[in-house]
């Protein structure tokens, strides 16, 4: 049976596609961590953070992470445990225990704009949480700030739908 590729992984697909187009034959799954400056270099670093870590491959998407990269989820619908982390080690467990609260998720991306040291990516979101069963509808902002290649400082903010 083929494996089935959560909603976030399909959105690293979406980054990817809107931003610099498909990406070319066999190369969807590996994308360099540390990516030349230029047009889609953050965007291939934001591709390859969501994936890896949607599919549960943690030591990949702490390679396009700084070793101080900080976390933070500002604002958000669903109660994360962990909303703060500075050190890739802390993200890296950050990742773990945030990923299992939700799931069912659905995911669309509105927006993505890049510059040299940034990107801001925009998403429409549904899913479940996973405690109370509840179902959540929003929207989310990442904005992720970049230096030598990698990501230094995450932030995250969502908000409900009325």
């Amino acid at each position: 049976m083929p494996l089935e590729r959560p909603q976030v992984a399909m959105l690293a697909d979406a980054v990817q596609t809107r931003y610099d187009g498909p990406p070319p034959e066999g190369e969807a799954e590996r994308v360099a961590p540390q990516a030349e400056p230029g047009k889609g270099a953050h965007a291939r670093a934001v591709m390859r953070l969501l994936h890896a870590a949607a599919m549960g491959d943690y030591e990949a998407a702490g390679e396009v992470l700084a070793d101080d990269v900080r976390f933070e989820i500002l604002a958000c619908n669903v109660t994360f445990p962990v909303r703060r982390a500075v050190g890739r080690a802390a993200m890296i467990e950050a990742l773990k225990q945030n990923f299992p609260v939700v799931t069912d998720q659905q995911m669309e991306l509105l927006a993505f704009v890049e510059d040299d040291t940034h990107c801001v990516m925009i998403h429409h979101e549904s899913g479940r949480v996973v405690a109370t069963g509840e179902r959540y509808e929003g929207y989310g902002t990442f904005l992720f700030t970049f230096a030598g290649g990698r990501i230094v400082h995450l932030r995250n903010m969502a908000a409900a739908r009325d």
